[in-house]
């Protein structure tokens, strides 16, 4: 049995072109069969992420064939090296993995079909807290934002660009900082040593880039200091 590794990136793109990953470089002319010598593993059963790499293992029995080529519907090409295959699956509902055995110049098709769905977006926290109240010192011992996926059993992060803190006082004009990166800088950092009970802090334009290295606007929150 030969074991083929596909390292599939699911990335939002938006092409719609078949690309052929070919060993051997003949062209495939089969009728799709389904059913093994060819199956095609991955960790998450029948289903990939979108922006995460999603490890997939392709299982062949070498008695079965002289040569193979491997085509991704709906995917671009990234990388051929020997151990394995790399393609960027496209943004559609599912992807499809066509590999095509050739025998004594008879070729073979065996197609498997995966489903996808996109990881949902982070949410920003200070702390462990997104909403309700916080105390005044919780809230100064805080060194910036954080933004983590919760209930993905992933280890998938991502990098918070930038955001706005506005503090609210009864009778007293709002102040409001802007802040580059996850870390409270200068600005921040004297407004949210600054809150008192009663204060609401709000936080906004939270920018965060993805697993994709696409940016995505995360929601507001406001939290009531106490």
């Amino acid at each position: 049995m030969r074991v083929i590794t596909i390292l599939i990136l699911l990335f939002l793109s938006c092409q719609n072109e078949e690309q052929r990953i070919s060993v051997s470089g003949r062209s495939a002319v089969s009728n799709v069969s389904t059913y093994p010598p060819v199956h095609i593993r991955s960790q998450r059963g029948n289903e990939l992420l979108v922006g995460f790499d999603n490890y997939l293992e392709l299982f062949m029995d070498s008695s079965q064939f002289d040569s193979v080529t491997v085509q991704c519907l709906g995917c671009e090409l990234q990388e051929i090296r020997e151990v394995g295959t790399y393609i960027r699956p496209t943004e559609q509902a599912k992807v499809s993995l066509k590999t095509t055995l050739y025998k004594h110049g008879k070729a073979n098709e065996y197609l498997e079909t995966f489903r996808t769905r996109y990881l949902p977006n982070p949410i920003p926290k200070v702390g462990q807290v997104s909403q309700g109240t916080i105390r005044a010192g919780e809230l100064r011992a805080q060194q910036g934002l954080r933004a983590p996926i919760e209930n993905e059993s992933i280890c998938a992060k991502y990098k918070l660009l930038s955001y706005s803190v506005t503090v609210t006082r009864e009778y007293a004009a709002n102040r409001t900082c802007l802040n580059d990166g996850a870390r409270f800088g200068d600005d921040c950092r004297k407004l949210i040593d600054s809150v008192l009970p009663g204060d609401y802090v709000i936080f906004n334009d939270i920018v965060a880039r993805g697993l994709a290295g696409k940016s995505r606007r995360l929601n507001s929150f406001a939290l009531l200091v106490n």
